[in-house]
């Protein structure tokens, strides 16, 4: 039985999310029965429930934590843990003042991901913060896992059961008015030849069209949460690019190459792509858009960035 144990400083949050994520990890591989991963607050009330916030964020991910009760650290889980993560530095700090002994397993969750940073508190925040951790410690715990289960001496399940990540699949809205609908025939080509699920919102043909219109119908499906991300197209992807930031919620990021679609997530995490049917040929859009759909927010410093954004944005 391999131990981890995941702290921070209520429970009620940052913590149990990273719990269920490893949970999980070691169901969908079938271990669960060889894992023992466990949550607790430094500072924690004791039997209290997870944050609305992050029982939302884990719904997305598959992951349950209505029943979550929060635990008080104590020594004995420490002791008893194979590997411990903290969500921060001063976390990890703490708890090698009082046990300096456990230096050889104990890290903060960026830090065993072979990351730097760390993960901020989203208590008493909005319900897009606790999103922008969820995706944070989602990323962390796909790039931990492997590592784990090298740890926990289990490299056949590594060769047989992992060699694919299990991966949430992303759900991707798409629309173009009359200056992009060629280009967005060759997208939708592209989605499904990658098997993204996704849904046309229009336009269905040539006939003239106003971009503020298709842009409104993806951009508040991405808003709304029907869809995870959205791609709309017109002749320079400057208007729909404009009208969708508009909507609440939305980063839409106009993207002519294939570094800014990567900055564009890793970054800004843009959720929604803007083309330009005029000034993109369709061999670079396929490139810009299969980068962009494969790259994941980095995190760390430039989640406060986004943080104030929507600050701004509210």
């Amino acid at each position: 039985m391999y131990r981890i144990l995941v702290v921070c400083t209520g429970n009620t949050c940052r913590s149990p999310m990273a719990e269920a994520l490893f949970k999980l990890k070691a169901e969908n591989s079938g271990q669960s029965e060889n894992f023992k991963i466990l949550s607790a607050g430094i500072a924690a009330q004791e039997q209290q429930p997870a944050s609305s916030g992050a029982i939302k964020a884990m719904s997305k991910y598959g992951a349950v934590i209505d029943e979550h009760s929060s635990r008080q650290l104590k020594r004995e889980y420490v002791e008893s843990a194979d590997l411990v993560l903290t969500m921060t530095l001063a976390h990890k700090n703490m708890l090698l003042m009082n046990m300096p002994g456990i230096k050889a397993k104990v890290f903060t969750l960026a830090e065993y991901a072979g990351e730097t940073g760390d993960i901020a508190d989203p208590y008493g925040g909005s319900d897009y913060e606790y999103e922008i951790v969820a995706k944070q410690i989602a990323n962390f715990v796909d790039k931990i896992w492997k590592k784990v289960l090298r740890e926990a001496g289990m490299s056949q399940i590594l060769e047989n059961s992992i060699k694919e990540e299990v991966k949430k699949s992303v759900r991707v809205a798409i629309g173009s008015d009359h200056g992009g609908f060629k280009l967005k025939q060759e997208v939708v080509k592209i989605l499904q030849q990658d098997n993204i699920l996704h849904e046309d919102l229009g336009t269905y043909s040539a006939e003239a069209v106003d971009y503020p219109d298709i842009a409104w119908k993806v951009a508040s499906a991405v808003s709304t949460g029907k869809f995870d991300r959205g791609i709309i197209i017109c002749g320079t992807g400057i208007g729909v690019a404009i009208a969708a930031n508009k909507v609440k919620g939305i980063r839409a990021a106009l993207c002519g190459d294939v570094y800014s679609a990567a900055m564009s997530r890793a970054h800004n995490y843009a959720n929604v792509l803007t083309l330009g049917e005029r000034v993109t040929g369709i061999g670079l859009a396929g490139m810009i858009v299969k980068t962009w759909l494969s790259t994941d927010f980095e995190g760390g410093r430039h989640s406060g960035r986004i943080k104030k954004i929507s600050q701004m944005e509210a």
